[in-house]
């Protein structure tokens, strides 16, 4: 009897990058300023890069599924760096921009109840007004130009790791895949006979 055999692919990292720009782009249609869709879209891009770290990394590293959940992210990536042979320079963008991504990720994914003091002097401000409150890391990280910035350098991060690993797929493949497969036990003379019928 005929058969028909429908297979889907998800590729992580190519579905929170999708949603990284497609968070970036409502933003900047917006006229609203709107921290916390900024923060959604720094987060999806870091998890994206990781993401693609163990999407490349499972394609060079014989023993990942073994020991990826025991590497943070920059671990992992210096490992897949020296599997690739690629130096690249944290001191300019993009990868300038991974230690704040992995920062935000961490903050977030990891989140914990923290307070804050500050001492400000008389001349940061007037008397009869309130001090200015203390800002937490993650307050001072999390805006517009950072957004972009995020969105900005996971693409050339992806795309830079891509070219020197040298693995024959699409590096922006869309996120989720389908294939479709025809296959038959029918045999060439059961064929034969339903032609004579018809």
């Amino acid at each position: 009897m005929p058969q028909v055999r429908r297979s889907r692919e998800f590729f992580m990292y190519a579905v929170l990058r999708d949603a990284a720009h497609e968070k970036l782009e409502l933003l900047e249609k917006s006229d609203c300023h709107k921290p916390y869709a900024y923060m959604e879209a720094m987060l999806l891009s870091a998890l994206a890069i990781e993401g693609f770290l163990n999407h490349i990394g499972i394609r060079l590293v014989r023993c990942w599924k073994e020991i990826e959940r025991s590497l943070g992210p920059q671990q992992k990536l210096q490992l897949i760096l020296e599997q690739i042979n690629h130096s690249p320079s944290f001191g300019e963008r993009p990868y300038q921009t991974l230690h704040e991504m992995f920062k935000v990720r961490q903050i977030l994914v990891h989140g914990k109840t923290h307070s804050i003091r500050g001492d400000v002097s008389e001349l940061q401000w007037q008397h009869g007004e309130f001090p200015p409150e203390p800002k937490f890391d993650i307050e001072t990280m999390i805006n517009d130009v950072s957004a972009r910035r995020f969105v900005e350098d996971m693409d050339l991060m992806i795309k830079d790791l891509w070219d020197h690993a040298g693995i024959e797929e699409q590096s922006f493949a869309p996120g989720i895949q389908g294939r479709f497969e025809w296959s038959t036990n029918v045999e060439l003379k059961t064929m034969m006979e339903l032609d004579g019928k018809s």
